[in-house]
This record gives structure tokens, sequence and C-alpha cells, in this order.
């Protein structure tokens, strides 16, 4: 379950060894710098401020690392597949670039493929 994962994921303040567990990421990110900052108070607006490191808990990091790199490779050929897609020009109306004939099987004969309409004076 998602609950026994994230009890596995556990994090520790490389200066002061406080714990932490994947629901206090969120919490000890600095937007900054990106990293994980210890958020334990020592006295009156006095924090730790160390860096928090993953805990490699009975070979947790190696499964994460492996399950990570085993979905990078399940997911290339859909990516590449994505990729071939990018240069794919899509029109903005299905009808667009018909010629006369095309474009009226689907629209009515009171406008031409350029929208003009037939029967103007």
């Amino acid at each position: 379950t998602i609950q026994t994962e994230l009890e596995h994921q556990k994090y520790k303040c490389s200066r002061c060894g406080r714990s932490f567990n994947a629901l206090d990421v969120a919490r000890i990110l600095d937007p900054v710098s990106g990293r994980l900052k210890c958020d334990r108070e020592f006295g009156r607006n006095r924090f730790c401020g160390g860096d928090v490191v993953e805990e490699d808990t009975v070979g947790e990091l190696a499964r994460t690392r492996a399950l990570q790199t085993r979905l990078e490779s399940e997911l290339r050929p859909l990516l590449e597949l994505l990729h071939a897609c990018d240069d794919v020009k899509v029109p903005a109306h299905p009808l667009e670039g018909a010629d006369d004939e095309v474009w009226g099987k689907f629209v009515p004969e009171t406008v031409d493929s350029t929208g003009a309409d037939l029967h103007a004076p």
C-alpha cells in the first residue's frame, strides 16, 4: 500500500540527526535551493537548517533506483513515439487544404472551399 511505501522512506538531518518521513518532505523542502533542510527549532527563531538526506533502509534506496531504471526503460519506446510526433503538423480544421470536391462532400452547397457564399450576387 502507499502508506507502507511512505513508511519505508526515511530521511535524516546530517547535522542534528532528526528523522523525517516522506510526508515531511513538502514541509522541509527549501524552494530556493531545492534541497531538504532540517526545520528543528533549537530556541527562539533558531533552526538547525542542516541538509536532510535519504536513509538507505535495508536496501530501499537501491530497490527504488532499480525500479526507476526499469520504469525509464519501459517508458522509453513511448517517449520516442511521442517525440516522433513533435514535427507532425495538425491542421486547424479537418477540411483545411481540401479541394472543392472533398469540401462539397461535407459542406452544404452554400459556400465554396474558401468559405465564400455561392449564392452571393
